[in-house]
């Protein structure tokens, strides 16, 4: 099992576990560690790409955006690689950040706009797509960003419905639940 967390300082960290499929049983103690950001790694979320490869989506708060990398994990020990594969900046700074594959290699990214630098965050919902390949290799920029709330879109949350639709499920103005679909092609 794959696990990402800010830490104490709010560092990113990317950590394993073993989990067994048979019962579903994850075992407590940590077999790997790697710190991937040493001042801020924030709202990590995780998605497998194929054998070995993750993508690793988070908030660098200092650099003021949203960030996707991948990175190497051996299935069979546990074992992460100390370096990432490849880095792709989001067109925003966002926070509650959210990956899912879509379909091939194609990956799509939704966050809660967050503010840069000192300006305010304006809390819009954004969601980006991108091409990753089986080596890990991240296409050299965002196929595609859309703002799907111009109020407040936080804990966006993302799923595939079919091969082209997605669903995005989000908190919104007066902490009311809002569901949105789009279609995504390749």
């Amino acid at each position: 099992a794959v696990a990402g967390d800010t830490g104490t300082d709010s560092d990113g960290f990317l950590r394993t576990f073993k989990a067994w499929n048979s019962n579903g049983t994850i075992k407590k103690t940590e077999l790997d560690r790697w710190e991937y950001d040493d001042t801020d790694g924030a709202d990590p979320s995780i998605v497998h790409i194929i054998d070995d490869i993750y993508a690793i989506a988070y908030r660098d708060i200092t650099a003021d955006r949203a960030k996707v990398f991948t990175a190497r994990v051996w299935d069979e020990n546990g074992t992460i690689q100390k370096s990432m594969i490849d880095m792709i900046p989001l067109s925003n700074d966002g926070s509650r950040v959210h990956i899912i594959k879509v379909s091939g290699d194609f990956y799509a990214v939704t966050y809660t706009e967050a503010g840069v630098g000192t300006g305010a965050a304006s809390n819009d919902g954004f969601i980006e797509t991108m091409q990753i390949s089986n080596n890990g290799l991240i296409s050299d920029t965002v196929l595609s960003t859309a703002e799907y709330d111009t109020a407040d879109a936080y804990n966006p949350r993302l799923m595939m419905i079919d091969d082209n639709t997605i669903l995005i499920c989000y908190q919104g103005t007066s902490t009311d639940g809002f569901i949105r679909t789009y279609n995504i092609s390749s």
